[in-house]
């Protein structure tokens, strides 16, 4: 910590002494800088528990570059993105394999630059209209975007039906009974991958949870008021998407770009479930495969967050690399219109199922996730228009959040 002060201290006394600190615009610059670095430090710990995996991948690793070039290549990142360069382990640029070039590889942006710096600019505040469930669905609802209808939402200990009306525990499982839908998912309403998100499924005319079969009765709705919740009837899928995995909705992961209301899809991708799982997404162990944003042709390859390429399903046998979906037009029409409708925020990537009755926004995420887009598509630095990392270090716009 003293360590830590007197480098902050040594630091602004240089940049005073050199630089005329002291002007006010100068000042909130760098003290815009310090707050940042200051957060970026404090997730490492964060980040490298989150990459465990891919460093015990990297320690077993028999073909890395040697151990000199590594490091040189690892400070050429940290400099030019002024993070600690996580993201050289998770795309597995330390192998002797890795045909990219230093350019190529600065390419490849780090999740803290993305989601603190870069992301934070683009939705002017309005960051919570996608990351709270519950409100989120209240706007589908008046801007007219199809959304998975809402049984039930609790905040405060208070539990809401699907109009936002405050209502009884008894009401509730009235309400929940008399949907008839063969599958309800239960979410944390700031729930993010999948995570936390519970499944019931309609069994004799009761609410079973899967895989253990707990009831969903007044006592799991009274357990609810200890947290904030959603309650989303299951959607049925599409005959096309069943065939590709059936135990899960498939969804696709459309990411749009809005500046001055003109909206372009810049990347497309297919998540989809394995192994029995009942949600698609990839950091619960789903797979994902790129779509050709403008014919919905499947890449030949998925891929799963632990590296694996797949050229067809699992446990279907079905092949990726022949098909393209077939309503994607109708698909890409009602994305554009939506992002439209959400005028104010840069980038979303829309998380979107396709029923027998069309497209059905699950969600929408401010910050999609650059991981399984830059497995994908590679690194996206240019396709986002990202010119100088540095210039977003000293702007005011910033995210600090508990991760």
């Amino acid at each position: 910590m003293i360590a830590g002060m007197l480098r902050f201290r040594n630091i602004f006394l240089h940049l005073f002494c050199r630089r005329n600190i002291f002007r006010p615009a100068m000042l909130k610059k760098y003290l815009y800088f310090f707050i940042k670095k200051s957060s970026e430090r404090q997730h490492r710990a964060y980040y490298r528990d989150y990459y465990r995996a891919e460093y015990a991948e990297f320690e077993r690793c028999a073909d890395k570059k040697s151990p000199a070039r590594i490091r040189r290549e690892m400070r050429c990142l940290q400099r030019y993105w002024k993070t600690y360069p996580f993201q050289y382990i998770r795309y597995r640029l330390y192998r002797k394999d890795c045909p990219l070039s230093m350019e190529q590889m600065k390419a490849y942006i780090p999740d803290y630059f993305a989601y603190f710096l870069f992301y934070p600019q683009s939705f002017n505040e309005r960051n919570v209209l996608c990351e709270d469930k519950r409100l989120f669905a209240s706007l589908c609802r008046g801007y007219g975007i199809n959304h998975p209808r809402v049984l039930l939402s609790v905040s405060d200990g208070v539990l809401f039906d699907g109009g936002e009306n405050p209502c009884t525990v008894e009401r509730v499982l009235a309400r929940i009974q008399a949907s008839g839908v063969g599958r309800l998912f239960v979410k944390p309403t700031f729930g993010v991958g999948g995570k936390g998100i519970e499944v019931f499924d309609l069994r004799e005319g009761r609410y079973l949870r899967t895989p253990d079969g707990r009831l969903l009765d007044a006592a799991y709705v009274e357990e609810l008021k200890g947290d904030e919740w959603i309650v989303e009837e299951g959607l049925v899928p599409h005959p096309e998407m069943a065939a590709i995995y059936p135990h899960a909705i498939c969804t696709f992961r459309i990411v749009t770009r809005n500046e001055k209301n003109s909206v372009s899809i810049l990347f497309s991708l297919l998540r989809v479930g394995q192994g029995a799982m009942q949600v698609d997404n990839a950091s619960s162990g789903g797979l994902y495969m790129q779509v050709d944003a403008v014919t919905g042709k499947f890449a030949a390859r998925a891929y799963a967050f632990d590296g694996r390429v797949h050229e067809k399903h699992p446990d279907t046998g079905f092949v990726f690399g022949d098909y393209t979906f077939p309503y994607w037009e109708e698909l890409s029409r009602f994305v554009t219109l939506s992002a439209q409708k959400l005028n104010k925020i840069k980038y979303i990537g829309w998380d979107i199922a396709y029923t027998p009755d069309g497209p059905v926004v699950i969600e929408a995420n401010n910050g999609p996730g650059v991981s399984i887009l830059q497995d994908s598509y590679g690194g996206l630095r240019d396709a986002f228009g990202i010119r100088n990392p540095k210039d977003y270090w000293f702007a005011s716009n910033y995210a600090l959040k508990n991760l």
